[in-house]
C-alpha cells in the first residue's frame, strides 16, 4: 500500500479534518482550499486503501474515518511530532 500522498500538507490537513468530525466531501474541499475533484481523487484512494468510508445523509455523503484509519491517523500524528522537533 502506497500512501505517501498522504504526507502532502493539505491531504494530512484534509485527514485531520475527517478524523476530528463529520465532514462532507464538499465542505473537505473548501476548508483545505484543495478543488473538489482533486478532493474526491485522494478520498477514493483512501477509500481503496480501506482508510474511510462514506455515507450518504439525504443527497449529502460524509466522510468518516475507519478502524484502520484511525491507526494511519495516529502514526502520521507521530511522525509529524518527531519532524517538528
Amino acid at each position: 500500500m502506497d500512501l505517501t500522498y498522504m504526507m502532502r500538507k493539505r491531504n494530512i490537513e484534509m485527514f485531520r479534518l475527517i478524523c476530528n468530525g463529520k465532514e462532507s466531501k464538499t465542505t473537505l474541499a473548501n476548508k483545505t482550499g484543495i478543488t473538489y475533484s482533486h478532493t474526491v481523487k485522494v478520498l477514493s484512494k483512501l477509500k481503496g486503501n480501506g482508510i474511510i468510508r462514506f455515507e450518504r445523509e439525504g443527497r449529502t455523503v460524509f466522510v468518516y474515518p475507519t478502524e484502520r484509519g484511525m491507526k494511519v491517523f495516529d502514526c502520521i500524528n507521530q511522525i509529524l511530532k518527531v519532524v517538528k522537533k
